[in-house]
C-alpha cells in the first residue's frame, strides 16, 4: 500500500500527469508502429517477399489486437466512469471507431495472403487505425484535463494487461 492509498492523501499532480502521459503515449506508439509496418509492407515485393509481407501483417494484427483490448477493457470504461454525459457520449463514439477496427481486423485473420483483397484490406485497416487515433487525439484525449481519474492505477493496469496480452499473442516482429 502506497501512502497515496491512505484516506485523505492525494496523488501529486505531477505523478498523475506523468501516468496519464505514459498511458496515452503508449497507445499512440502502438499506432505509430502500425504506420511504420504499413510503410514496410508497401516497400516489400508482393511476389518475391510474400513471406515477409505476411509477417508484417501478422505483427500488425497482433499490435492492433492488444491496442484494442487495452482501450476496450480498461481505458474506455475508466473514462466513462469519470466523465459526465457529454464525455460519455464521446467514449461511445470512440467505441464505434474501435468496432470499425475490429470489422477490418478480424477478416484479415482468415483471408489468404494470395487473395487480391488481402493487401487492400490490410492497408485499409492501417488507415482506419490512424484515423481512429487522430480522432481520439482531437476529440477524446482533449477532454481529459482535470478529469478525476486515478491515472497511476490505470497506468499499472494497462501495463500489466499489455504484458499479459503480448505474451499470449506471441507477436512476430516484422522482418
Amino acid at each position: 500500500m502506497s501512502p497515496y492509498d491512505e484516506p485523505g492523501h492525494r496523488m501529486p499532480d505531477e505523478v498523475s500527469h506523468a501516468a496519464r502521459i505514459h498511458v496515452l503515449e503508449g497507445l499512440r506508439s502502438d499506432i505509430r508502429r502500425v504506420w511504420q509496418a504499413r510503410h514496410q509492407f508497401e516497400q516489400l515485393d508482393p511476389v518475391m517477399e510474400a513471406d515477409a509481407r505476411e509477417a508484417v501483417v501478422a505483427h500488425v494484427l497482433d499490435e492492433l489486437t492488444v491496442h484494442a483490448a487495452l482501450e476496450q477493457e480498461l481505458l474506455y470504461p475508466a473514462l466513462r466512469d469519470a466523465m459526465d454525459g457529454v464525455g460519455r457520449r464521446t467514449v461511445d463514439v470512440a467505441e464505434v471507431g474501435l468496432a470499425g477496427l475490429h470489422a477490418l481486423l478480424n477478416p484479415l485473420r482468415t483471408l489468404r495472403p494470395d487473395d487480391d483483397r488481402h493487401a487492400v484490406r490490410f492497408l485499409a485497416l492501417c488507415q482506419h487505425a490512424m484515423r481512429h487515433m487522430a480522432w481520439e487525439d482531437t476529440h477524446l484525449f482533449q477532454k481529459l484535463d482535470g478529469l478525476a481519474l486515478d491515472w497511476v492505477r490505470l497506468e499499472g493496469e494497462i501495463d500489466q494487461r499489455r504484458e499479459e496480452l503480448v505474451v499470449s499473442e506471441s507477436p512476430v516482429a516484422p522482418a
